[in-house]
């Protein structure tokens, strides 16, 4: 039975990419840029299993929780090397804002929920648009602030668009002492059944992403449409871990 698994283009993707790689009869990528249909797709059968940030969906049941720290918040303005100096730059430019990905996505809500419990707050204007867009934006140098998954935030990195100011899963360290935050999972549809042995060969992938060898990251970074020195950047940045599930729950 072929599994059809929907998924963004992002770092994400990585362990599922490595698991179709390894049983092409068995698995397929499907990648999708609209959150909002690739929801419908589970939904009405389109796909079997779909990755995403949310950690709740209607109809749908969260099989787990494999990706910490995959997204990052990217500054135009090279000076600004803490959050600290950010608050600063903001308190004397009143027009500064920060471009979070569409409104009620998984990073609009971490994002704003994080924000509203740093200390001491931030006061930046948040505004929601869609990543390839602000992607196009920040390159021609008309964005502050955003924040993106990878590889979007390494691939402003190394074309010098943009600095680093801290990853999310820093951040939310500072306020959990865990940086396994945020997340992404993968879900199935409630009424789906899928093979035994599947959670075992994605657990298997998800420790090969963190070391894989250099014809996987090369073929991984070709699948995400990539440069692999824009891979191996962004990979720093991204934790593959699969904790037991009372543990993932918690985080």
């Amino acid at each position: 039975m072929m599994l059809k698994i929907a998924a963004p283009r992002s770092l994400a993707a990585v362990p599922l990419l490595l698991l179709a790689e390894a049983n092409t009869a068995a698995y397929e990528i499907h990648f999708f840029s609209d959150h909002a249909d690739a929801v419908r797709g589970l939904h009405d059968g389109s796909f079997d299993l779909l990755c995403t940030g949310f950690t709740e969906l209607d109809r749908s049941q969260l099989l787990c929780t494999y990706v910490w720290g995959l997204s990052a918040l990217m500054v135009r303005d090279a000076s600004l090397k803490t959050m600290a100096d950010l608050s600063r730059y903001c308190e004397s430019h009143s027009d500064a804002e920060l471009v979070l990905p569409f409104s009620g996505s998984p990073l609009d809500l971490q994002v704003r929920a994080l924000f509203r419990q740093l200390q001491p707050p931030l006061s930046i204007s948040l505004r929601n648009q869609q990543l390839p867009e602000t992607l196009q934006q920040f390159l021609a140098g008309n964005i502050f602030a955003a924040v993106l998954p990878e590889p979007l935030a390494a691939t402003l990195e190394l074309a010098g668009k943009a600095t680093r100011l801290a990853d999310l899963a820093e951040l939310h360290a500072r306020l959990s002492g865990d940086a396994r935050s945020p997340q992404v999972g993968l879900f199935v549809r409630k009424e789906k059944k899928l093979p035994a042995g599947f959670l075992s060969e994605f657990a298997q992938s998800i420790c090969i992403a963190g070391a894989m060898s250099q014809q996987q990251r090369s073929t991984v970074a070709a699948s995400l449409g990539i440069t692999e020195a824009v891979f191996q950047h962004a990979q720093k940045h991204v934790q593959f871990e699969l904790p037991d599930q009372s543990v993932a729950e918690k985080l």
